[in-house]
């Protein structure tokens, strides 16, 4: 009997912490549980910047696209917090007539320099086939020591074209002041077949991307 009662409070215990949260907050742990996976699925569909001593290796499928972005805070309808990103494709800008990003289509909240102006900065980006993850991603890329790595290999009669070598990106630091990042472009050699063919099937939208679309929209359609 003493075995038995044990066994009940032991049942009745677990039904009553089932219950114990409100009904909003469970509510509210479930949605933030979905958001975050939503989030880390979004994440997944771009190269991720290495840790410190770490490095990715990777190989350009498509043509490069690039254009302005800017970060900037905000905060969502249930009055949280977040950080978001606003692009403009180069090309886009162009075709209305602007070499700049319209200083009417700055957010609120956007990041500034020392001097008070808009910290609009230049991105590349393009799609890459990333060998650890083993999958397509977009790389884009607005450090400046990226940029004149990159410009560098694609500019040397014995590299050209990205998409004839793979590159190599290593970082080194924790901070800001500190961070280092280094872009080798390895020995030219072509991709293997299955990653080619894959290539093929793969479902992406670069310039929705460099558009400021959302995720939804941008991995569903291929511009090249």
């Amino acid at each position: 009997m003493p075995v038995t009662t044990r066994r009940n409070q032991a049942t009745k215990t677990s039904q009553e912490t089932n219950s114990f949260l409100p009904t909003a907050l469970r509510t509210r742990l479930e949605n933030e549980k979905k958001e975050a996976a939503d989030r880390a699925a979004a994440t997944s569909g771009y190269v991720a910047v290495p840790k410190d001593g770490e490095s990715v290796e990777f190989r350009v499928m498509s043509t490069c696209r690039w254009g302005s972005e800017i970060w900037y805070d905000y905060q969502d309808d249930d009055g949280q917090a977040r950080r978001g990103c606003a692009r403009w494709d180069a090309e886009a800008l162009a075709e209305n007539g602007f070499d700049e990003v319209p200083f009417e289509e700055i957010p609120e909240g956007a990041a500034t320099r020392k001097n008070g102006d808009p910290a609009v900065k230049t991105f590349m980006a393009m799609i890459v086939w990333n060998y650890k993850e083993e999958k397509f991603q977009i790389w884009s890329f607005t450090q400046q020591t990226l940029i004149q790595q990159f410009t560098k290999a694609v500019e040397n009669p014995r590299y050209g074209d990205p998409r004839g070598y793979d590159f190599e990106w290593s970082r080194k630091g924790k901070t800001m002041t500190d961070t280092v990042h280094t872009l080798m472009a390895l020995p030219p050699e072509s991709v293997a077949d299955e990653i080619a063919e894959a290539y093929e099937d793969f479902q992406c939208d670069l310039k929705a991307y460099c558009m400021g679309e959302p995720g939804d929209k941008v991995f569903g359609k291929s511009e090249d």
